[in-house]
């Protein structure tokens, strides 16, 4: 792994954690309620959220499977969206993609991170590395609305700590 990762890779597993710490306790009925009837519900935001992290490993030379890209395809907002998957199954599938984009970080090398990004972020660093960085704060962006939406359903705020289940 090419040491200008490692911070990264961090930021990414907590990412992973914090993800799954802002899902834990919240059944179907609660993901699928939305502020003010306008605003996104859980499970569309962890579904956004799902979908930029196999975005970003395509992003890095492997592609990682949306599990739910079928039933996105034509989705550009919550209100698109016909049927909500179990919040079961997005967390199922957040873990096998993190695990695949996680390790694909190990496997990236500076060379990789220093050519063009092959798509432009609204960050001055145009290299693949700071395409990087851009998706993380966006993983991160998300991660806090989780965590304000798992308040709105009558939820405790979100844990730091180690995962409450497996």
């Amino acid at each position: 792994m090419a040491d200008e990762l490692t911070p990264l890779r961090q930021m990414a597993r907590l990412h992973t954690r914090l993800f799954l710490n802002a899902l834990d306790g919240v059944d179907d009925d609660a993901a699928a309620r939305r502020p003010e009837g306008r605003t996104n519900n859980i499970t569309f935001v962890a579904l956004h959220t799902l979908d930029a992290r196999c975005w970003l490993a395509g992003l890095l030379g492997e592609p990682v499977t949306h599990p739910f890209d079928e039933q996105l395809k034509d989705v550009e907002s919550v209100d698109d969206l016909d049927t909500l998957p179990p919040l079961a199954e997005v967390r199922a599938a957040w873990r096998e993609a993190s695990a695949s984009f996680e390790a694909l970080l190990d496997r990236l090398n500076a060379a990789d991170l220093a050519g063009p990004s092959p798509m432009p972020f609204p960050i001055d660093d145009t290299t693949t590395l700071g395409g990087l960085v851009f998706m993380l704060h966006h993983e991160a962006f998300h991660v806090g609305q989780l965590a304000l939406l798992r308040r709105y359903v009558g939820l405790d705020a979100l844990s730091y700590g180690p995962l409450s289940y497996g």
